[in-house]
């Protein structure tokens, strides 16, 4: 299922279900169903959903494309040629429109090439909204994974962290002005819209997790993202 940004009704909201509660698949079922008015794409992080059933995840794709938004495997594929694609082989099974991929082992090309063959969508870590990541600012491999991604990619992480100066998310937006934005870091992590909706307007998907699921009420929670997004 293709990204739209922004949605019909405006939304770049992308809900972030990254749940350890042991209930956690009828808690995703449940936020779905009470977002989706307000959402534009959802994120399951899979570090969290390892020992899941396949049926399991096939159902929470099928409840998201049910509201015609599409929901991305946050992977983070590093690996070598066969085993990516066996990966994305999994994800794209499992229902899934997007993957992340990290593209530190140097195979952005072959991975987005599987991905393409097999119909899912690759999103190519950039810059991450972690303070740990920002080594990669000062090495400048940003630059030649951002050039990459602009030719591979449909998509690209790039972190709201206080951190990305508006000077260097230009010269992002220059390096590589095709692939939408998923942007990581909204909500508890104190990431901040405002520069990157200066920058690359409304192509960016902000990422919100335990904004909202930690919340009593989701769908109040997921408005009031929305509202202060559009």
């Amino acid at each position: 299922m293709k990204l739209k940004l922004p949605r019909d009704n405006g939304s770049n909201l992308c809900i972030g279900i990254d749940i350890i509660d042991p209930q956690k698949y009828s808690i995703s079922q449940q936020l779905i169903e009470e977002t989706h008015e307000y959402a534009a794409a959802y994120k399951l992080n899979m570090q969290f959903w390892h020992g899941t059933t396949p049926p399991q995840l096939h159902k929470l794709t099928e409840i998201a494309h049910s509201h015609q938004l599409p929901i991305i495997a946050d992977l983070k594929i590093s690996d070598i040629g066969s085993s990516n694609r066996a990966a994305l082989q999994a994800m794209a099974d499992f229902g899934f429109d997007y993957v992340t991929v990290s593209p530190f082992p140097g195979n952005l090309k072959e991975t987005s090439e599987n991905a393409r063959d097999i119909g899912i969508g690759v999103i190519n870590l950039v810059l991450m909204s972690n303070p740990e990541a920002h080594w990669i600012l000062n090495t400048g491999m940003w630059k030649i994974w951002a050039k990459e991604s602009n030719v591979y990619s449909q998509g690209i992480v790039v972190g709201a962290s206080t951190s990305y100066s508006q000077e260097i998310l230009s010269s992002m937006n220059e390096i590589c002005p095709k692939p939408f934005i998923l942007a990581p870091g909204i909500g508890a992590q104190g990431g901040s819209s405002e520069v990157l909706s200066q920058v690359f307007g409304r192509r960016v998907l902000y990422n919100v997790g335990r904004g909202i699921f930690q919340q009593r009420d989701f769908r109040k929670a997921a408005r009031e993202y929305f509202t202060s997004l559009v």
